[in-house]
C-alpha cells in the first residue's frame, strides 16, 4: 500500500472485522463516505455517475483493492445544495449498480501521462485537466480498453481542475 493510502487502514480493518459495508458522516461543509467490501470492476465509475445524478461533487477520494474484487475507499462529497440529505443514500448499492439513465457525457479536456513506478504495479496514470460529469467513469472505460485496471487510485479536485493518479495493472 502506498504511503498516501494509510488513511484507508481503518477501513480495511473494518472490512476484515465486519464484512461489506459503508458509512457516511459530516466533515466540514461536506460528507465523508467510506466503502469497503466486494465491488464490481466498474464500481468507482458507477458511484461517480450516481453522485453526479444527485448533484454531488467528488472533491477527493482514495481507494485500494485489498484482494480479488474487494476494495476499501473513502470519498469526500460536496453538494451545491446545503439542504441536501447526502447521508440517506446507500452508497454501497450505488457503487454496485450502474445508473439506469446516463446522460450524453462531454468529451473530457484532460491530459493522461503514464509514469513508471518503482514499486508494483509499475504503471501510474497521472491525469490532469478540467473536471466534468462522468469523468471517472470515462477514465476507467479508457483504461479497460487498453487492458488496464486500477489497483489503487487517488482523486483530487480543486477549482474545477483534477489531479488524479491511478496505479494500474494488466486485467
Amino acid at each position: 500500500m502506498h504511503a498516501g493510502r494509510l488513511v484507508l487502514r481503518p477501513i480495511i480493518d473494518r472490512y476484515r472485522r465486519d464484512g461489506d459495508g459503508f458509512d457516511c458522516f459530516r466533515e466540514g461543509d461536506a460528507r465523508r463516505v467510506r466503502l469497503w467490501g466486494h465491488l464490481p470492476p466498474a464500481w468507482a465509475g458507477n458511484l461517480a455517475l450516481h453522485a453526479c445524478g444527485l448533484g454531488l461533487e467528488i472533491v477527493s477520494g482514495d481507494a485500494t483493492r485489498i484482494g480479488g474484487a474487494h476494495w476499501a475507499a473513502t470519498f469526500l462529497l460536496r453538494s451545491a445544495d446545503p439542504r441536501a440529505r447526502i447521508a440517506r443514500h446507500d452508497f454501497l448499492h450505488m457503487a454496485r449498480r450502474a445508473p439506469v439513465l446516463v446522460p450524453r457525457l462531454p468529451e473530457p479536456n484532460i491530459h493522461i501521462r503514464i509514469e513508471e513506478a518503482s514499486e508494483d504495479p509499475k504503471l501510474v496514470a497521472h491525469v490532469q485537466g478540467k473536471d466534468t460529469i462522468g469523468l471517472l467513469a470515462e477514465l476507467l472505460r479508457r483504461f479497460e480498453a487498453f487492458g488496464l485496471r486500477p489497483r489503487e487510485f487517488s482523486l483530487r479536485t480543486e477549482a474545477g481542475e483534477i489531479d488524479d493518479r491511478f496505479w494500474l495493472e494488466r486485467s
